[in-house]
């Protein structure tokens, strides 16, 4: 990959390539990196020296001579603990804050209430003190910290670190957080939508880190996600994109809260999901079904409840399934004709279904497109889970930093 631009960002670009590659390796040599990175022997050089003195890298002894002999190469090894990423997501109720290591693994994680109708300068500084309270709670020295990742459920000025808008909070309009948050801890801050967020934690630390075309998709009540093309965060113009919850896949359907029609998540969310259980209780039978006894009861199923029901093979759950599967694989078969991933990545609810749920949904995804053409899809669960937004966020740091 040639790349183009200034010195100093072009340094930044490729020590973070670099630094993905000795993560992976553990153990390596200078000469692997320099098979396997295409970047030149010094420029792997000048990058391993500086590694080295930010005790990244350290040196662990000698490797076995080349059949026709010579010097023995010298063997580095990753060091994952000699500095630490603070990773934080904003949701509509809770603010969650971790410090994960240079692996992605979780040493530590806090939350606090949002009260997203309090107004920025509130949230802000319940932010602020969750991120203080967490870094006094991992009881790392402050210095070994790399920088802070912020994944927030709106639209971000990536560059400049400002949130235009976040729709479902009150009075948030370009609030300029990167300032306030970088004055406050004077380290590195980077701020993002939180689908970016996760979709760069993928790159990093999942199942996309030998992927560099990939889509993330955030499940729940709300659908998102974050588009990796070409091993680049897609963002778009008006900094949209990933706001995949609005593609409009219905003429009629629900009202969404952006003012749209047939938007995509409107027609699998839990509102429509009990409309239609309600629909057909009234024109069929279901007399073996322990979440239709639920239903009669509370008048309402929760995501996690017809999961858990689907899951133990219940008649009703798996009808609301095969819905769920008709709806959301026509989204995801608009986004592979879109962008052609090598693999689509599920975060959020949909975690709790098994894996027959996966096998059926891309099989229906893989008949919606050129059913006649022999391709590849393929749709998987997250294997860092629910903690994917925290790492995501932290991961996010190691994108910008200039090692």
């Amino acid at each position: 990959m040639y790349i183009i631009g200034k010195p100093k960002l072009i340094r930044q670009i490729n020590s973070s390539l670099l630094l993905k590659n000795i993560r992976d390796k553990k153990v390596f040599t200078k000469s692997e990196l320099y098979v396997s990175s295409n970047l030149s022997r010094q420029t792997i050089n000048n990058i391993v020296i500086t590694l080295i003195k930010k005790d990244l890298v350290e040196e662990i002894g000698y490797g076995s001579s080349t059949l026709e002999g010579g010097k023995k190469p010298t063997l580095y090894k990753f060091n994952a603990d000699a500095h630490y990423l603070v990773g934080a997501m904003m949701g509509l109720n809770r603010i969650r804050c971790g410090i994960t290591n240079l692996e992605g693994k979780l040493i530590v994680e806090k939350f606090i209430t949002t009260i997203k109708d309090s107004g920025p300068e509130d949230i802000i500084n319940r932010l602020i003190t969750l991120i203080r309270s967490t870094i006094k709670d991992s009881e790392i020295d402050k210095n070994k910290l790399f920088g802070i990742g912020i994944g927030v459920p709106g639209i971000v000025n990536f560059k400049e670190g400002i949130v235009e808008t976040l729709p479902l909070f009150k009075d948030w309009k370009d609030v300029s957080m990167k300032d306030v948050i970088t004055k406050e801890f004077n380290l590195p801050v980077v701020i993002d939508n939180e689908n970016r967020m996760r979709a760069v934690g993928e790159k990093w630390f999942g199942l996309a880190k030998n992927k560099d075309n990939f889509i993330t998709i955030i499940t729940g009540d709300g659908i998102g996600g974050g588009v990796v093309i070409n091993g680049e965060i897609i963002r778009g113009k008006n900094l949209i994109c990933g706001e995949i919850g609005h593609m409009k896949i219905s003429t009629t359907g629900p009202k969404c809260a952006c003012g749209g029609i047939g938007c995509f998540e409107t027609l699998i969310n839990n509102k429509s999901i009990n409309e239609f259980i309600s629909e057909i209780i009234i024109k069929n039978t279901f007399n073996n079904s322990k979440m239709l006894n639920l239903f009669r009861e509370k008048g309402k199923v929760s995501f996690e409840e017809l999961f858990d029901f689907y899951n133990n093979d219940d008649i009703l759950a798996a009808k609301i399934i095969d819905k769920i599967i008709y709806w959301f694989g026509r989204g995801i078969s608009n986004l592979i004709c879109l962008y052609d991933p090598e693999m689509i990545i599920i975060h959020g609810e949909y975690l709790k279904l098994k894996d027959l749920f996966f096998r059926e949904l891309e099989d229906v995804v893989s008949k919606n497109i050129f059913p006649h053409i022999k391709k590849k899809i393929v749709i998987k669960k997250s294997i860092i889970g629910h903690d994917i937004g925290i790492v995501g966020s932290a991961s996010m740091v190691l994108d910008i930093i200039n090692l």
